[in-house]
């Protein structure tokens, strides 16, 4: 249609049709009119140019489904998505990260994500971040800490990828992002239920083979503050006579069972 009217105001025109060769294949095609004017300014003919466009056609149709790709896995994705700019704003923000930072995507654009990392993590998460953005890297990962808007504080997987120019020239970051705050707390949980272990069969230990009471317990309760990081451990023996009657069935002295001792933080 454009070119019919192009025609019939006598001007150029072009248009992008879908022709067929004679073996019957498609293909794209540009068709491109010029008219012709004799000395008086009278359009005598047109000349026509045609360019076969089916790559340039089918690259920007590829580049179309992965826009929309894209945008279906970054609206829908579970994992909180960003794009993050040099300075380190995130100009785009999936639902997933605004609802774990409790933000809008206009207020993220308006941040940076030193503003919601916890100060303990900022500066390695810092260091790689600029190493990206020189191009010095293509990615990095780590767990760090995030601040909420409203202040509290979770754990999060982070993964980091570089976007490139056509010219290989940095610009700007994919940052992907996990909670994975259930997981940290199962391990530390973990952690603390081995530490209790590996004390309290320590401290029976020595008990048994009839080391000084005050001492193994001590240790134990040294190495029992140590492992969990608080500030005092105290054991609380079973009742004099039960402590008594099972030393005894052990072969044991059975005036070895003491009082209650608690053990100071280490110095």
């Amino acid at each position: 249609e454009e070119i019919r009217r192009a025609v019939r105001e006598r001007r150029e025109g072009s248009a992008v049709l879908r022709n067929y060769r004679k073996d019957g294949t498609p293909f794209w095609n540009e068709l491109q009119v010029f008219p012709v004017r004799d000395d008086f300014g009278t359009v005598t003919h047109f000349v026509g140019i045609q360019n076969d466009i089916s790559e340039r056609v089918a690259a920007e149709e590829a580049l179309r489904r992965s826009e929309t790709q894209f945008k279906s896995i970054f609206d829908a994705s579970p994992v909180g998505i960003a794009l993050v700019d040099a300075e380190g704003r995130p100009f785009a923000s999936n639902p997933a990260l605004c609802e774990m930072l409790g933000y809008t995507a206009e207020e993220l654009r308006g941040l940076t994500f030193a503003d919601f990392t916890d100060a303990r993590d900022l500066y390695l998460d810092l260091k790689f971040f600029r190493g990206l953005m020189a191009g010095q890297r293509e990615g990095y990962r780590m767990e760090k800490r995030y601040v909420r808007k409203d202040g509290t504080v979770f754990w999060g997987a982070l993964n980091v990828a570089l976007a490139r120019g056509l010219k290989g020239e940095p610009l700007f970051a994919i940052g992907m992002v996990a909670d994975v705050t259930q997981r940290r707390d199962a391990e530390s949980a973990m952690r603390h239920r081995d530490a209790v272990l590996e004390a309290s069969s320590a401290a029976a230990e020595r008990l048994l083979r009839g080391e000084d009471w005050s001492r193994s317990i001590g240790g134990a309760l040294e190495r029992l503050g140590q492992a969990l990081q608080i500030s005092a451990a105290a054991l609380y023996e079973k009742p004099s006579a039960e402590c008594r009657a099972e030393r005894r069935a052990l072969g044991y002295d059975p005036d070895a069972c003491g009082s209650p001792k608690e053990q100071p933080p280490p110095e």
